[in-house]
């Protein structure tokens, strides 16, 4: 199956099955302490989700690794440019898709009117931003250090289950966001990868892989 049918097929599986949970687990988590959203597990995991955390981690990669070669400038660069571009994609897909929060509505779906605030995305939810954040960062490291791929996913993860825990997001925003950070990530990766074939070619251009 050509991968990329196969990535479509199955993120529409998984935003269906998302959608079917949605509204149990708002129910189940009415229950929840309040407490729970202000432990410091809850907010340590939620900062992951917050663009200049990464944009700090990404500035360290630049200052650790050899700035004179190619892979340690884009090192940095996609890491940057990924969450940048996924934080602000979506707040776009937010305007658009323009679906409220789930603390405002009591667990049930509510789209506001284009005609109602048009340039605001405050109150808006789908998709989340700090998993979208969380879940590029996470897929950027994951082709940077594949052997920790686990621990990057997991963390994304943990993000996605504060914002979801926290009322402020039903699971297929969380899912959502997961999804098009994937698409995200593989679109900048690909580029970077097409730029450097690009300095490759170039005369007395010696150029590390990124693979």
């Amino acid at each position: 199956m050509c991968p990329v049918v196969a990535f479509l097929l199955t993120s529409l599986g998984a935003l269906v099955l998302a959608t079917f949970l949605d509204r149990p687990v708002w129910q189940a988590l009415l229950h929840i302490d309040p407490a729970v959203q202000s432990a410091e597990w809850s907010l340590v995991l939620r900062s992951l989700g917050f663009l200049p955390v990464w944009l700090v981690v990404a500035l360290a990669f630049y200052l650790i690794d050899d700035t004179t070669r190619f892979t340690a400038s884009s090192r940095a660069l996609l890491l940057a440019t990924s969450v940048v571009a996924a934080g602000g994609l979506g707040e776009v897909l937010k305007g658009l898709i323009r679906r409220v929060r789930p603390d405002a509505t009591g667990g049930v779906y509510v789209w506001r009117p284009f005609i109602d605030d048009p340039f605001s995305t405050s109150g808006l939810g789908m998709p989340s931003g700090h998993a979208m954040v969380a879940f590029t960062a996470a897929w950027v490291l994951c082709r940077l250090f594949p052997r920790a791929a686990g621990v990057w996913i997991c963390a994304a993860c943990g993000c996605a289950v504060t914002r979801v825990v926290s009322q402020a997001h039903f699971v297929s925003d969380t899912v959502l966001a997961a999804v098009i950070a994937f698409a995200v990530v593989r679109f900048i990766w690909g580029c970077s990868l097409y730029l450097q074939n690009l300095q490759i070619r170039i005369p007395h251009k010696e150029i590390p892989s990124l693979e």
